[in-house]
């Protein structure tokens, strides 16, 4: 069966994205709750909704930033190339 790069790269980029955000809430979830001394339900609360805004955010970003990328890369593939004159010893 077929899968497209694309798809993949998708896929790839919201696993990474998951995978990146569960390891902040692991490392950070603790220092939250001692440094601003709240509960864990509360500290829990704060990081979903530090999830739900980072998460689409940073797909979004990365995903207008490789279309940029592609679109530069483009543009500068297809640009004339200046031929050198041969260097004389």
């Amino acid at each position: 069966m077929y899968h497209s790069p694309l798809r993949a790269d998708y896929r790839n980029r919201i696993l990474h994205g998951i995978g990146l955000e569960i390891s902040i809430v692991a490392l950070c979830l603790p220092i939250g709750m001692w440094t601003l001394e709240i509960t864990l339900s509360e500290a829990s609360l704060l990081e979903v909704g530090l999830f739900a805004f980072a998460l689409p955010y940073t797909n979004f970003y990365n995903w207008s930033f490789e279309k940029i990328k592609r679109l530069f890369s483009r543009t500068l593939d297809t640009a004339p190339r200046i031929k050198h004159a041969p260097r004389s010893n």
